[in-house]
């Protein structure tokens, strides 16, 4: 998968979130309510962004909702879960301040948080 493609894949899921099904609202909440809250809040937080696994991932955001957004894209759902695993952590980090996620964060902020994960990988 490449750079436009992943972007493509992002646009996809932050400008129509209802219909994705991917709201980074939702996910902290079911997360701080689950096995995972340290891991997010940890993103939330000002300290060290706590790893995720693709496995984790999954059982985030629930199995279904992977496949389902991985077959929209075109990508195997291990494949997601690993984009997911390395962006999430950061994209929800930048996005928060204080420990709550910013309310007046736009698609287009989180694209550019996306973009910079990806440019930064190296």
């Amino acid at each position: 998968m490449d750079f436009g493609q992943i972007l493509e894949m992002g646009k996809g899921l932050f400008e129509s979130q209802e219909a994705q099904g991917f709201d980074l609202n939702s996910i902290i909440s079911t997360a701080q309510n689950g096995p995972l809250g340290d891991v997010v809040n940890s993103w939330l937080g000002n300290g060290e962004n706590m790893p995720i696994s693709a496995d984790q991932v999954s059982q985030l955001l629930g199995n279904e909702k992977v496949a389902a957004l991985a077959s929209q894209f075109g990508v195997n759902s291990g494949d997601l879960s690993g984009i997911l695993q390395n962006v999430l952590p950061g994209l929800i980090d930048k996005a928060s301040a204080d420990g709550k996620l910013l309310d007046n964060l736009s698609s287009g902020d989180m694209l550019s948080q996306l973009a910079g994960q990806f440019l930064n990988r190296g």
